[in-house]
């Protein structure tokens, strides 16, 4: 069994899992991560360069492998005896590939089911260890979306007694793996997958048809009925034969470590949560080792509907070129998933893909505050990712925590928050606290010795005490000005409706006024909110 043990990131040591996702924004390098370890890998060299990556690689029970693959091995008496085995063998793919040698005929005579440790370093010269150059040609793999859709979907069986030359007799063959699949596909498009029973060597895959043929399966009339009944894969559209290509990737039975690049290429939404959910199944059921870099949070969500002990996260992060990495524990995922609706949840993974998530404590609020940024900062809005709640409560609570999953989130709120509310737990200068517990006091003071102080403040925000209290007025500009830099973002007039005047959840009227009109402070506002 090859597989990677650790690998070495960002001055951080990760342990890797059977499934091991790689997250992050947009240029944060996930797929270049991605290809630094299938090279790293498959040539035993990492580069010097972002991202510099040490890997740990281990390879198990090679002898009994061998002893599968090339029993030859084991009489032969000189290279020339194997030189062509690797052109005459049908058990694994791209198999003319392996380095054979009079030396690694030595080594593969002795070797045994023991485990082999190999740590390859950025700047070490390619290739330099034979025996894992020779495995790993054999056992990785990489499947990237350049070339999802270039696969035949078919095979040809002569023998059911011999070993079968692709991955679609290997499927042909199995009948729990195929059931598996036929299940998820069913699910997932709304039609069964299969293969005929025609008397031919031929056998495509196909879409089965609901009714079935009590036609002899030898005769022409019955190849028609099936040509007529039962479409081939390899003649539908994109979105299914992506993700068949994937699924099929994960049944080479002699791959061991499968590199995807972007499986929710040409899939829309249920589709990637429902592979997700297989490619985990598969990876576990055939005991592989699954790198995926992904920008989607429904493949997310369906590998997460596996074992999650199973699953590493490595949530990669950029900054001002700087790069970072740190692993995140998938139970934390599944209590946002668990907490949340359906469409809230989808919401705050994809927080996971942005360098910035902003939340509101409304929907109002967020689409306010959503299209102002479009308008106003188009380049600074692309990256940003706006997650709408159902009261301050909630989205204080996601604040803190997506804040200690170390995301970049910013929280947006009216001006009563100084009245009614406490500091998130993010915050935890101590005169920080004490000057805002402080306001908080005044305040209230004011609320309860006048009635109508509350609704005048939050109409008006700051400004309200520029001449009235400029002691207060201070205070308030102080403390708003802390809380920004601890990513919260108090509304400085007061509350949304107090940018353009515009009576309450009339929202067409207000955006038609951002629009037309240059609302400086509106946009100071924004500009700080989306500035890294």
């Amino acid at each position: 069994m090859l597989k990677i043990n650790t690998l070495t990131l960002h001055g951080n040591t990760y342990a890797c899992s059977k499934v091991n996702l790689i997250i992050g924004a947009n240029n944060s390098g996930k797929s270049t991560l991605l290809r630094v370890l299938h090279n790293g890998v498959t040539n035993q060299v990492s580069q010097e360069t972002e991202p510099r990556v040490n890997v740990n690689l281990s390879m198990s029970r090679g002898k009994t492998l061998i002893s599968t693959l090339f029993p030859d091995v084991y009489t032969a008496t000189s290279f020339k005896d194997i030189a062509n085995l690797g052109l005459k063998t049908t058990k694994i793919q791209n198999i003319q590939n392996v380095p054979w040698s009079e030396q690694m005929l030595t080594t593969l005579k002795t070797d045994t089911d023991d485990e082999k440790n190999l740590l390859i370093n950025p700047g070490q010269p390619a290739g330099t260890n034979q025996y894992f150059q020779f495995f790993t040609n054999m056992l990785v793999s990489l499947e990237d979306s350049a070339s999802r859709l270039q696969m035949p979907y078919r095979t040809k069986i002569d023998n059911l007694n011999s070993i079968p030359q692709d991955v679609i007799g290997h499927l042909f063959r199995d009948k729990d793996i195929l059931a598996l699949i036929r299940k998820n596909v069913e699910d997932t498009f709304g039609f069964s997958i299969g293969f005929d029973n025609l008397v031919q060597g031929e056998k495509p895959l196909r879409i089965m048809p609901k009714a079935k043929s009590n036609l002899k399966p030898d005769t022409v009339v019955s190849a028609q009925w099936w040509e007529k009944n039962s479409a081939l894969i390899e003649s539908q559209g994109d979105g299914i034969r992506a993700y068949m290509k994937i699924i099929l990737s994960l049944l080479q039975p002699y791959k061991h470590i499968i590199f995807i690049d972007e499986p929710e290429t040409f899939l829309h939404p249920p589709q990637r949560r429902a592979l997700g959910t297989i490619i985990a199944q598969l990876a576990n059921k055939g005991d592989k080792q699954v790198f995926l870099a992904t920008h989607d949070p429904d493949i997310l969500r369906g590998i997460l509907n596996s074992k999650l002990s199973d699953i590493s996260m490595f949530h990669l992060m950029r900054e001002n070129d700087q790069f970072s990495s740190k692993i995140i524990e998938p139970d934390k995922i599944n209590k946002i998933i668990k907490s949340s609706s359906n469409l809230l949840a989808e919401k705050l993974l994809s927080s996971f893909f942005y360098q910035i998530a902003i939340l509101c404590e409304d929907e109002n609020d967020r689409v306010f505050y959503e299209n102002s940024s479009a308008i106003y900062f188009w380049q600074l809005f692309q990256n940003v990712n706006f997650i709408g709640f159902n009261g301050r409560g909630k989205a204080m609570q996601m604040f803190e925590y997506l804040k200690s999953l170390s995301l970049d989130a910013r929280l947006v709120v009216d001006i009563d928050i100084l009245i009614d509310s406490g500091l998130p737990n993010n915050v935890t200068d101590t005169q920080i606290k004490f000057d805002y517990t402080a306001l908080k006091s005044k305040l209230n003071t004011l609320v309860k010795s006048d009635p109508k102080f509350r609704e005048r403040f939050k109409k008006k925000g700051v400004p309200y005490f520029k001449t009235s209290n400029p002691t207060i007025y201070t205070e308030l500009t102080t403390i708003i000005a802390l809380l920004q830099k601890n990513g919260v973002y108090v509304v400085p007039v007061g509350e949304l409706e107090s940018w353009t005047k515009i009576k309450k959840n009339d929202l067409t009227s207000a955006l038609e006024i951002v629009e037309k009109t240059k609302l400086i402070k509106l946009r100071g506002f924004l500009r700080n909110l989306l500035t890294k």
